[in-house]
């Protein structure tokens, strides 16, 4: 049922769009939802995530049409950001399986606001005989907790920290802290658990992620990298307890951790507690970050992977003294309303019943 009406929808576009008049060959341009339904007109992408946008152009009158790899043989499709650039880490004209696609990769990433951008996309066949240039806005941020998380929760009972809602707000921090009668409060994700107080936080982004830190993985392929980051670097005031389950990986580590903070491109040695019956390493930092956890320690001299022979060798993190130096890191990448009236919004509209985006577009003649 709904293929049919996506179907429909697209033709009675195709045949509106004859109505306005047509300045060449391309009647409209557009970008379909990408692999998870992501339609960049009507949703908010979320930061850090990638996005792979079919290109489609409606020509002479007919229904659009994926861009082909063969079709970029007659045309240039060229696309950059024009307004709110930071909230994009790039986007760029793909080519995949011989299909076009607007590559784009949202920033942003750790913020706690809704940001805006617009890009410019522009098609033009190669004779010159026709220029379109299109410039869709969109929006990058990360969705709020709802209420009704809070409304189910029993005083004492965990919070599950949701990847597609982390922003916790001031009046949830303080609902949170009364329900649990102003004691700490835990919150906790798919492996890892932090009990802190909650009363008097302003919002905070819980965003989490096991996305390995690529400059570390390259420098050393020869052990064990695990990575817990947390983009928004959410900040409590007061010392947490942060426990990580390492039970997955304990015996591969053969029960042995080196713990570090990854922040201001240098590494932190942290020491903790290792409980081995649970397979859990805790610490107390009042701040969340991005840690790695590896099987063998890494030289505070010089970075480079511990020997038994180095003098400079850092020992377990466990024992580590409050004053040993941080270790410098590889250099790394850094994390990083147009609106349509009238006839178009109604066009806009009905686009996304067929799930595509229709884009407002400027049109000239060489």
């Amino acid at each position: 049922m709904k293929k049919n009406i996506r179907r429909a929808a697209v033709l009675l576009l195709s045949l509106i769009i004859l109505t306005v008049p047509a300045f060449g060959l391309v009647n409209g341009i557009f970008l379909g939802s990408d692999t998870n339904g992501v339609n960049i007109l009507n949703d908010r992408l979320r930061p850090g995530d990638e996005y792979w946008f079919p290109v489609l152009v409606a020509v002479n009158g007919a229904p659009p049409t994926q861009l082909t790899s063969e079709d970029l043989t007659r045309c240039i499709l060229t696309a950059r950001a024009v307004r709110g650039g930071t909230a994009i880490e790039s986007v760029t004209v793909e080519e995949k399986l011989g299909l076009v696609y607007l590559r784009l990769l949202a920033g942003k990433e750790g913020t706690v606001q809704e940001h805006a951008a617009t890009l410019r996309l522009n098609y033009q066949t190669r004779d010159r005989q026709d220029n379109v240039t299109v410039l869709p806005a969109l929006k990058v941020g990360y969705n709020a907790m709802p209420d009704e998380r809070l409304a189910l929760l029993d005083p004492g009972e965990f919070l599950a920290v949701d990847a597609a809602a982390p922003i916790i707000s001031t009046g949830q921090w303080d609902s949170l802290s009364r329900l649990n009668e102003h004691r700490s409060v835990t919150l906790h994700g798919d492996d890892w658990r932090f009990t802190v107080g909650t009363a008097g936080l302003g919002k905070r982004n819980l965003t989490y992620s096991h996305r390995p830190v690529e400059a570390l993985v390259e420098q050393f392929p020869d052990r064990q990298l695990h990575f817990l980051s947390f983009p928004g670097e959410p900040d409590f005031a007061l010392r947490g307890n942060l426990v990580l389950d390492v039970s997955q990986f304990a015996a591969a580590y053969n029960h042995d951790f080196y713990l570090y903070r990854c922040a201001y491109s240098k590494m932190y040695p942290l020491s903790f507690d290792y409980d081995r019956d649970a397979g859990e390493l805790s610490f107390r930092p009042s701040q969340l970050s991005t840690y790695l956890i590896t099987d063998r320690g890494i030289s505070l001299r010089d970075n480079l992977p511990v020997t038994a022979d180095d003098p400079a060798a850092a020992v377990n993190s466990r024992h580590l003294a409050a004053d040993d130096a941080p270790v410098p890191m590889p250099m790394m990448n850094p994390n990083t309303g147009h609106r349509a009236g009238g006839l178009m919004a109604w066009l806009a509209s009905l686009a996304s019943v067929a799930g595509l985006g229709l884009l407002t577009a400027s049109k000239r003649r060489p």
